[in-house]
């Protein structure tokens, strides 16, 4: 009816992260222990936590030779050797910390559990001046990082896997950040997500308010192939939103500037000095540009 639960796993993840980056319980976690001869699982509730080691109670007791913990409660399915969980493609911007559930397990002859997550978590430092409303993250070659998957509970190395065929499949995770003000301090935005190599890479959407209310999308993009791993978090450079957009605007004008190029002939005129190259626009002959 008592059990003690730490992590097995290092790095260890937990149900949130606190603000130096450790990861811990909280109080009125909730878990699911089953054993050899009770298939039906029962509710322990987190009652405290001491330096990373967190106590679970319940009202009723569990039986057996041997147990598997499981977190979360709700929202998880156990039948048999397999754990059903669903990674929303929706989650919410809470500040130093994740949103969504991270599914763990933990198996245990005795009342002392050390649980292993079957997720891993990317992490994006993201700095500038805009008000954002939402992000956006996706693997470049379509890649399923959110949906209903399955745990097989009798592996050593937990990892949540989830077939392309699940009917909530998603190759995009959305963040809803509630036009959060950013700042020239970076602030940390978490993801869950499977066990994953994203083999051309992933791509970081940053949609952004206006002064009249719409939104504007700004994107960064890794090119070389990217793994996430189970129970590790994966941290990326610090992004500059103001760059980003100014370097957007640049390709903009680019891209405007050779359809002229190309639809007036501009290998033909008179003079073309440094039009298509990557000097600055103020260079290309007849372009005036502040």
């Amino acid at each position: 009816s008592s059990i003690s639960a730490s992590m097995g796993d290092l790095p260890t993840t937990r149900t949130h992260l606190e603000n130096d980056g450790r990861v811990v319980w909280d109080i009125n976690d909730q878990i699911g222990i089953i054993s050899d001869t009770q298939e039906v699982p029962t509710l322990f509730t987190c009652t405290s936590v001491d330096d990373g080691k967190a106590l679970f109670n319940s009202d009723k007791e569990v039986s057996g030779k041997s147990y598997l913990a499981y977190y979360p409660y709700d929202g998880s399915e156990v039948e048999g050797n397999t754990m059903t969980y669903t990674l929303s493609g929706n989650t919410k911007y809470m500040p130093n910390t994740y949103f969504r559930q991270c599914p763990m397990i933990a198996k245990s002859a005795t009342n002392d559990f050390a649980f292993k997550h079957t997720c891993g978590i990317i992490r994006f430092s993201i700095r500038g001046t805009q008000q954002i409303s939402s992000l956006v993250l996706q693997g470049n070659n379509n890649e399923i990082i959110a949906g209903t998957g399955s745990i097989d509970l009798n592996t050593e190395i937990p990892t949540l896997s989830i077939s392309s065929n699940a009917e909530d499949a998603s190759k995009s995770i959305t963040m809803n950040t509630d036009y959060l003000c950013l700042s020239d301090i970076p602030t940390d935005f978490y993801f869950i997500v499977p066990e994953t190599e994203f083999t051309q890479g992933l791509s970081l959407t940053i949609n952004y308010l206006n002064d009249d209310s719409s939104v504007t999308p700004i994107k960064k993009a890794t090119t070389k192939s990217v793994t996430i791993s189970r129970s590790v978090i994966k941290s990326f450079n610090a992004i500059d939103t103001d760059a980003l957009l100014q370097e957007q605007e640049e390709e903009r004008i680019y891209a405007a500037l050779m359809s002229f190029y190309n639809a007036t002939g501009g290998n033909n005129w008179t003079n073309n000095e440094n039009w298509g190259s990557d000097k600055p626009f103020s260079e290309w002959y007849g372009v005036n540009y502040d």
